[in-house]
């Protein structure tokens, strides 16, 4: 009896496991698609700065999406830190950490599309329109 009932917890412990890894796998496909997306819709800033840092259009958006989609990891606790990001990044393209640093910060917080301006500006109109009626 004892035999069996340990047979049952190791199959249920193994079960588990493994829909805990499928669940990992899931949220790992999702958090690829979103990267994909998202660097996907950004098309002009991907040209723009592909142009400038002299790099393929298609490696860009490659070491993109790995970045958001680790970056994605990151915050649901999978990976360590960005630190961690970049080697893993750096490794793979074979090129120096601080180029593909440098290529993300370029991406994510030096370069603004159209839109991105409009909508700063309308915040900040918005904003000083706000703060006249208050006087």
């Amino acid at each position: 009896m004892k035999k069996y009932l340990t047979i049952i917890v190791i199959l249920l412990a193994i079960g588990c496991n493994e829909s805990k890894k499928q669940d990992s796998i899931n949220d790992i496909v999702k958090i690829r698609k979103l990267s994909e997306d998202y660097v996907k819709y950004n098309g002009e800033k991907i040209t723009l700065l592909s142009i400038s840092k002299g790099i393929p259009c298609d490696t860009l958006q490659s070491i993109l999406v790995d970045y958001y989609t680790e970056r994605g990891m990151l915050e649901s606790g999978t990976v360590k830190n960005y630190e961690n990001i970049i080697l893993k990044i750096s490794d793979k393209y074979n090129l120096p950490k601080r180029i593909i640093a440098s290529f993300i910060y370029n991406f994510e917080y030096e370069m603004l599309t159209r839109e991105e301006i409009l909508d700063i500006e309308s915040e900040r109109v918005i904003e000083e329109e706000q703060s006249n009626e208050v006087y």
